[in-house]
């Protein structure tokens, strides 16, 4: 909210009384509200002026066209007149307030930091820092690479923006009864609610993505150990007989599991449909044995291959 005040002369350097002034939003032509005081109590508009000329009126910050019409002569348009207070006070009371700003804008209201240099080592940067802070520790930002920036990581991909910690723990979420939400392409993906539910909100798959899997092959038989230390991916067996009704099991080392995480398993291609069952039997930190079966009629000699995904497992 801002105060605007001016004086209507002639171009003789008369004042002018009685004019009527209008105010106008820009460049929309309409009529402004428009205010007596401090954004409280809403004046007529147009506007008179006094004996000596003179009128002013309140507004919202933004920009305003003023239709000033003199007694008994034409009027005339003054355009794009920006009102723009450069350091209201805020709507509520704070305390530790090291710079505050405030306006009406019916639109974005934005404080911008633009790094224009294209080179691979820009970016634009809004750092916090406390009493612990060095040069390389210890801070938070927020920032966008440049379009050319080179580097390794996801913070360091060109054009990206992001928001990180550097040297301290970092927290994302609401600190009261409120929904944290996930979106991409403007789509929400996925909430946490305010019992803590982590749930996938539209028809999309909830898994490990590329880089978090592997894959293995037994070398010898269907009972030869295998290791893969990898949250999810495959096992191709060894394409040995299994006689019909008989059972194999092998050992699956992975420092991935824990002693009571679940081990979600599938054969995924490779084996005759519905001749095989499979489960994990039994299991200890870094370790499972996985038994196979041959539930048809007649033996089989076939490579499997065995998709695993690690379910972690708490108990307290």
């Amino acid at each position: 909210m801002q105060k605007y005040q001016d004086v209507v002369i002639r171009t003789t350097g008369a004042v002018v009384a009685g004019a009527s002034v209008l105010v106008q939003n820009s460049p929309a032509g309409t009529t402004a509200t428009i205010y007596s005081d401090d954004g409280i109590t809403v004046r007529s508009n147009p506007i008179t002026t006094d004996a000596n000329g003179r009128f002013s009126f309140y507004a919202a910050d933004g920009r305003y066209n003023l239709v000033v019409t003199p007694p008994g002569a034409a009027s005339s348009v003054y355009s794009d007149i920006l009102l723009e207070d450069p350091n209201p006070t805020l709507t509520y009371s704070d305390t530790g307030l090291l710079a505050s700003w405030r306006s009406s804008i019916a639109g974005y209201n934005q404080v911008v930091i633009q790094n224009v240099s294209n080179t691979p080592t820009a970016s634009a940067n809004y750092v916090v820092a406390n009493s612990a802070t060095t040069a390389v520790s210890g801070y938070a930002e927020l920032g966008i690479n440049s379009p050319s920036f080179a580097g390794v990581g996801p913070f360091n991909l060109p054009n990206a923006g992001y928001v990180c910690s550097v040297g301290a723990d970092f927290a994302v979420g609401t600190v009261s009864s409120n929904t944290l939400r996930f979106t991409t392409n403007s789509v929400e993906r996925a909430v946490v609610d305010t019992n803590g539910n982590l749930l996938v909100t539209n028809p999309a798959g909830l898994g490990y993505g590329t880089g978090a899997g592997g894959a293995i092959t037994q070398l010898t038989n269907k009972a030869t150990a295998v290791t893969l230390n990898r949250p999810t991916g495959t096992i191709t067996t060894a394409a040995d007989a299994l006689a019909a009704g008989a059972l194999v099991t092998f050992t699956f080392t992975n420092s991935v599991l824990a002693a009571n995480d679940v081990l979600a398993l599938s054969i995924v291609s490779g084996g005759t449909a519905g001749a095989y069952s499979i489960q994990k039997t039994s299991g200890a930190a870094g370790s499972c044995v996985i038994a196979v079966r041959n539930v048809s009629a007649g033996s089989l000699s076939e490579a499997l291959v065995i998709g695993f995904a690690v379910l972690k497992v708490a108990t307290t």
